[in-house]
């Protein structure tokens, strides 16, 4: 691979991790007027201190959710960069076999928020024996692997 294209996704997964704590004192408030009187500046809400997500916080899950933290989907993600640099790392083949078997080692142990998908990912390995393709949740969001 080009050392060009290596820096541009390198720089697109770094912007996706700052996006993601630069947004996440700000997770679930999609009504304008609660921005407004939430942040400080409609300009510049990023990096709200203190957070102010409705569904986590880091007295709930501690190690978690603090000023500039990531938010449960970036923490998801940091699993599946870190498992992705892994394997090729290795030269070992990704597959979604070894993927889903490893987040589930990973979500075990996470201590976070868990969300919905998660949820059932893990009801999926855990209790109903539904390994890879099958284990994911039935989601339409983004983070579904």
């Amino acid at each position: 691979m080009q050392a060009i294209i290596k820096r541009r996704i390198a720089a697109a997964i770094r912007g996706a991790f700052v996006a993601d704590a630069a947004s996440m004192g700000t997770h679930w408030i999609y009504d304008p007027s609660v921005m407004a009187t939430t942040v400080s500046s409609v300009e510049a809400p990023e990096f709200r201190n203190p957070p102010s997500p409705k569904y986590y916080s880091k007295d709930e899950f501690p190690g978690h959710y603090e000023f500039g933290m990531l938010s449960p989907y970036g923490e998801q993600m940091l699993f599946v960069t870190e498992h992705v640099a892994t394997m090729a790392m290795t030269s070992k083949d990704l597959n979604g076999g070894t993927m889903s078997e490893e987040m589930f080692q990973w979500a075990k142990t996470f201590g976070g928020r868990p969300d919905a998908a998660m949820k059932k990912f893990m009801e999926n390995m855990e209790t109903n024996k539904k390994p890879w393709p099958d284990c994911g949740a039935d989601d339409h969001e983004a983070h579904v692997y």
